[in-house]
Formats: C-alpha cells, sequence, structure tokens
C-alpha cells in the first residue's frame, strides 16, 4: 500500500514525534550537556567577529542503517552574530545516490530535524518515516554517551568535530584531528597513548 502526502496527518506525526522525543529528554539533556564543552571550547577558539554561522558542530556517523550522520551544532543567533551553546540544532541526514550525466554520485537527505533546549527537544523538519528516523537519533546519543570512543571512531576520513580530512592513521582510528582532539573535556582520553598502548590504562 502507499501512502500519499494527502492521506498523511502530518498533525498526528508531529504529536508522535514530539511525544517521542519527551519520552526520550533524560537522553537528549544528557547528550546535550555533554557537547556544551565542545561547542564551548570552538566558540571561544573561533576568530572574531564573525558575519556568519563558525564551522561548530558534530557530525556522528549514526546506528542503524541506511548509511546516516547525526549532524549537531550550537544554536546560530543571526541578529547578534554569535553562537548559543546552551541549545543545540541536530539533523539525520542519510546517504543516497543519484545519477547525473557523469555517472553516479552520493547525495545526502535530510530526514528529520530537532531543536534542544534546556530541559527539553521538539522536532523540526519531519518526514513520514519520523518515527524510524527518531529512533536513529535517540540510539546514536545514547550510544554516544555510552562509548564516546567507538562512535567517534565510527568515522573514519573526516574529523567528527570540524568536518576536515583526517590525514594519519592515528586521527582516523579515533575519527578525530588533533586540534580537536584538544577542545572538549569528553576527549580527554582520546590521547595517542591511551590510543596506541590501551593495556597501559588498565595496568
Amino acid at each position: 500500500m502507499v501512502i500519499t502526502k494527502s492521506k498523511i496527518n502530518w498533525d498526528d506525526l508531529r504529536q508522535q514525534a514530539d511525544a517521542y522525543l519527551l519520552d526520550h529528554a533524560a537522553i537528549t539533556e544528557r547528550f546535550r550537556l555533554a557537547l556544551r564543552p565542545l561547542f564551548d571550547a570552538m566558540w571561544a577558539k573561533t576568530k572574531k567577529p564573525v558575519l556568519r554561522r563558525p564551522n561548530i558542530s558534530l557530525r556522528l556517523i549514526a546506528d542503524g542503517d541506511p548509511l546516516a550522520k547525526l549532524i549537531v551544532l550550537p544554536y546560530w543567533l543571526d541578529y547578534r552574530k554569535e553562537v548559543d551553546c546552551e541549545r543545540l540544532y541536530c539533523e539525520l541526514v542519510v546517504e543516497g545516490t543519484v545519477t547525473t550525466k557523469v555517472g553516479e554520485a552520493k547525495k545526502w537527505t535530510r530526514q528529520v530535524t530537532c531543536s534542544a533546549d534546556p530541559g527539553t527537544m521538539t522536532s523540526g523538519q519531519i518526514r513520514p518515516s519520523v518515527a524510524e528516523d527518531l529512533r536513529r537519533v535517540i540510539e546514536t546519543m545514547d550510544s554516544f554517551l555510552l562509548d564516546k570512543k567507538a562512535v567517534l571512531a565510527r568515522s573514519h576520513d573526516h574529523c567528527c568535530a570540524c568536518g576536515r580530512c583526517l590525514t594519519d592513521e592515528l586521527s582516523r582510528s579515533r575519527g578525530i584531528g588533533p586540534e580537536c582532539i584538544q577542545l572538549a573535556e569528553f576527549a580527554v582520553w582520546l590521547t595517542p597513548q591511551s590510543v596506541i598502548q590501551p593495556e597501559a590504562i588498565s595496568a
């Protein structure tokens, strides 16, 4: 059975989405608080004044299939030309392919967006697949809180924090570059020693 847009009750979908987020408020709040030090540090390092949104974000390979990323940014206050690290904007983008004149190319499609304020999180853009999309968002947040090292390490080519290409094996093994790794409290355990000599930590 094919569901057409005209038959979708978007109000019901929105209510279900926000109810799901409310049910998982403890995870989203812990996730918001965990990212605050990173975004504060990245904002402090940003050369000011700024005229547009700076490159401050976290890009996590999402749990589940197909390949997707959970992109998290602090709120951008355009009228003040600064970021609000207390609030988060999140979006789940899924990788697909499109056919062009020169062949197939990758295309990232935004599936769902969410806004996280202190103590609450609400949905933004949604699709009919919002239930599955939000499940992946919450599971990725929860996985990050449980094992940050493993979730960051899913990204082998680009830094999870700044998005730049990772050029050395150590950075690729941890999914975050040498500069970004020093910016957040949650990354203090990601030192070269802890990656190269894990047995020394448990000793």
